[in-house]
């Protein structure tokens, strides 16, 4: 019965204590109306044909902190592509002892390079990155990723204010009469021992809009990787397990309510073992083996 009752409240603990839409890092990517986004692995690429003669294409690697993408197409129609990485860093505790300051500046920092060649004549187009960074505690789950209009409404309409957002435009590329470009953007926030953890988030997106029959190469698979700065020795690890100049997690935060449902289950598991100790002993104490009756009747033992 007790087993019984052990396997009714784990039962009833599971499904609530792991929320499979709380996630700590993933990729977001974009292209042409298809998202594809995942929580399981640390990098991704998605990649198909646009209607006319072309290819949009964007990844997004957690190993390198990297964003690559490509807008490429001959058509009347626009086109938009975006990659997006979210991981989850904290600082070990060491990190604000003995030589090293209480707290930390975090500096974030990501370069854009890319080309851009076109023929006939671009409407509108631009391409852009982003920088945001929230306290440990946000909750972020997958419903932000499920489509361009969550993730929207997180980043910039509905969602927690961030410690920190920078984004800068790159060029206008109805306007734009180079071929390569670079733009830099920067975010700073402060870890404490008090809020070690943050979660950061970077995006790049890159659209265009033709003015008729047109052709474009948006090439942005060069490089785009966001460095965390000078950690100055500092032990930091990540949810993902690979982002650049981190350490593996050590393991996921405890669920309250798992170690709860476990604990209750042990001290019942605790409890039976003792009573069934306790039930031998006496049955020893007085010469009875196997539970059955001596010779001066039934015993009684709890």
């Amino acid at each position: 019965m007790k087993l019984t009752l052990l396997a009714v409240l784990l039962s009833a603990a599971l499904p609530r204590c792991l929320p499979a839409a709380s996630v700590s890092f993933g990729t977001y990517l974009y292209v042409d109306g298809t998202v594809k986004s995942q929580f399981t692995v640390p990098s991704d690429s998605l990649s198909l044909s646009t209607p006319g003669s072309g290819v949009g294409f964007a990844a997004a690697f957690l190993t390198g902190g990297t964003l690559l993408e490509q807008n490429s197409a001959t058509d009347t129609f626009g086109h938009g592509t975006e990659a997006l990485l979210y991981d989850t860093i904290t600082f070990a505790g060491s990190a604000f002892q003995g030589s090293y300051a209480t707290t930390f500046s975090l500096n974030l920092s990501a370069q854009f390079h890319g080309n851009f060649t076109k023929q006939g004549t671009i409407a509108s187009g631009g391409t852009g990155g982003r920088i945001q960074v929230y306290d440990g505690s946000t909750q972020i789950d997958s419903s932000v990723f499920a489509d361009p209009d969550s993730l929207i409404n997180f980043l910039f309409i509905n969602g927690p204010a961030p410690l920190c957002a920078q984004g800068v435009n790159g060029p206008d590329f109805s306007t734009f009469s180079g071929s390569s470009f670079t733009f830099n953007v920067a975010c700073s926030v402060t870890v404490s021992p008090a809020h070690p953890t943050v979660r950061i988030l970077m995006n790049l997106p890159a659209y265009i809009n033709p003015s008729g029959l047109a052709s474009w190469n948006i090439d942005e698979t060069h490089t785009a990787t966001l460095s965390l700065g000078d950690l100055g020795g500092r032990t930091v690890t990540s949810a993902s397990g690979v982002f650049p100049g981190t350490q593996s997690s050590a393991s996921p935060e405890p669920n309250p309510a798992l170690l709860t449902g476990f604990g209750i289950g042990a001290l019942l598991l605790v409890r039976a073992a003792r009573s069934k100790a306790r039930a031998l002993r006496c049955l020893n104490a007085h010469g009875i083996s196997g539970g059955h009756h001596g010779a001066s009747g039934t015993v009684a033992c709890r």
